[in-house]
């Protein structure tokens, strides 16, 4: 079955802007359906959130947090940026159209600062991870993209430039929120 989003906005354009944004910005980016899950997807997520992923409860994914995100983003008209089970930043743009939901434009993970070992004592005691994986995951900290405050900010007004004219009447609607 088509997505909804791709009804309203050829694939190739999608797959196209993603690639085009990835490449610029060097964060990983995916566009996600109204489920959340991935229907394109350019740059790599660290294999950090692999690791992680394991220790999430079953009814607490992050198709649901990114979802959730979206939802808050609609509210508030504009891109949104939240941090993820992991503590690790993301930035979300959602698309709608007639007051329909389509789907996402999702960007990251990244960090808006050094990770320290905090960031994994805090994550490791809340989801019950031994300190073994812990340790792994500590590593994998050193392949997260960091990214400033002030550019995270350029690049949520980026997001809201490139995909608010996307689809016809989208921009008009954000704005009413």
């Amino acid at each position: 079955m088509t997505p909804l989003l791709y009804t309203i906005v050829p694939e190739e354009n999608l797959h196209s802007m993603a690639l085009t944004f990835n490449k610029c910005i060097k964060l990983p980016i995916q566009i996600i359906n109204e489920e959340g899950k991935t229907l394109v997807s350019a740059g790599e997520s660290p294999h950090f959130c692999t690791l992680f992923q394991k220790h999430l409860p079953a009814y607490d994914t992050c198709e649901k947090m990114h979802i959730s995100a979206s939802k808050k983003a609609i509210a508030l008209g504009e891109a949104y940026i939240f941090a993820c089970h992991a503590e690790l930043n993301h930035i979300v743009f959602p698309l709608i159209s007639k007051k329909t939901f389509l789907g996402s434009i999702l960007v990251g993970p990244f960090l808006m600062d050094s990770p320290d070992s905090i960031l994994i004592s805090d994550i490791a005691r809340k989801y019950n991870i031994p300190t073994d994986e812990a340790l792994e995951l500590y590593d994998e900290t050193g392949n997260i993209p960091v990214v400033s405050p002030s550019m995270v900010n350029h690049i949520s007004h980026l997001l809201y430039s490139l995909f608010a004219n996307l689809i016809d009447d989208s921009k008009e609607e954000l704005k009413q929120n």
